[in-house]
């Protein structure tokens, strides 16, 4: 059921500290938008609440009281499903490779714990931390399956000799739920398909750098984070800086630009995929994953209507069902595939087996 405009979101913390329970309540007591429902410390009573008082959103801290967030994140997305936003000290661009593997576990953001009141920072803070947890709590998430990969069968292709030869540019688009499906695909993918390959993945400001390094270190790729345009390279996987976005011309050359002052996203993965389509048409590849909201998805249909492969996260393997869910609703996907499914028919299109 959809919650309506006027009822409120009801938050559940979890936090060892009572300081911070205090100061997260105040947070969202200056909203009217807001309930908080109970602070609790550890994971046994994080549980009971969870199953009891039916939260809409879930804030979770990482060190708890004789359990770990991580954790514990797992456990309510592998049992009862909920919204979770990571508020911890960890989380902050000096530490993105823990705020990724909090992603990864099932959170659906990670962020820094809001500074004291009296702190110059504080207003903005406490902003930015309502606004993400009524963006976050609005999502529809899905029961992970702990242990288990989705599998969907290869399509058949055309028998069509050097049919390789005709692509020269993948790009992909993620969003919320993005990083844990691009790395499974980027893991199976081989970096000898010869191909650059442009991601663009929503991120909160300061974490691109940390989401490149993560992807270098876990895939066979290497992963470039770009503030200034530059040559693609086969082999690379390209990302931009937040508030850039990022294009690509028929040389080959990719366009780092200012985004224009009404720019929804920033990188965009609506204009990533129309300067795919408009420089390279069908030979170019466009991958969609999960995400909320429907950035890419008329500009995917773009790709695929001037001759281009173009491919949507399946509904069972996408943690959010938005950006692919609309790709499929408006027949802009060739296929709906999982991210190893993705890989392994480009692999089969290239002749190859992973790296």
């Amino acid at each position: 059921m959809t919650r309506s405009s006027k009822a409120q979101i009801k938050v559940l913390i979890v936090e060892d500290s009572p300081l911070m329970q205090q100061l997260l309540s105040y947070i969202f007591s200056q909203d009217p938008a807001f309930q908080v429902l109970a602070c609790v410390d550890d994971a046994p009573s994080a549980l009971s609440a969870v199953s009891e008082l039916l939260p809409d959103l879930v804030t979770m801290d990482i060190l708890l009281k004789r359990a770990n967030g991580l954790e514990l994140t797992r456990q309510i997305m592998e049992s009862m499903p909920v919204p979770i936003v990571v508020i911890s000290s960890s989380c902050h661009p000096g530490d993105t490779l823990t705020a990724l593997e909090i992603v990864q576990a099932g959170a659906l953001a990670a962020i820094p714990k809001p500074p004291a009141i009296n702190h110059p920072d504080f207003p903005k803070a406490a902003a930015q931390l309502r606004q993400i947890a009524r963006d976050m709590a609005a999502v529809k998430v899905v029961k992970r399956r702990s242990g288990v990969k989705t599998f969907t069968s290869l399509p058949l292709l055309p028998k069509t000799e050097n049919i390789h030869g005709q692509y020269q540019v993948l790009a992909i688009g993620a969003s919320t739920g993005g990083p844990p499906a691009v790395l499974a695909l980027l893991k199976e993918l081989s970096p000898k398909i010869a191909l650059p390959v442009l991601l663009v993945q929503h991120i909160y400001p300061g974490f691109a750098a940390g989401l490149v390094e993560w992807l270098q270190n876990e895939t066979p790729w290497k992963v470039e984070l770009l503030s200034s345009s530059s040559k693609a390279q086969a082999g690379t996987v390209y990302l931009c800086e937040n508030g850039l976005q990022m294009g690509i011309r028929a040389d080959g050359q990719i366009i780092i630009s200012k985004a224009k002052p009404d720019a929804h996203h920033c990188p965009s993965v609506s204009h990533l995929f129309k300067s795919a389509a408009e420089a390279y048409g069908p030979r170019a590849i466009g991958i969609i994953l999960s995400g909320m909201g429907h950035d890419g998805a008329e500009e995917l249909k773009l790709i695929r209507e001037k001759g281009g492969m173009t491919i949507a996260q399946d509904q069972k393997s996408a943690y959010i069902y938005g950006m692919p869910g609309e790709a499929a609703r408006i027949n802009a996907a060739e296929f709906l595939l999982s991210p190893s499914a993705t890989a392994r028919l480009i692999n089969q299109i290239f002749g190859l087996s992973k790296a």
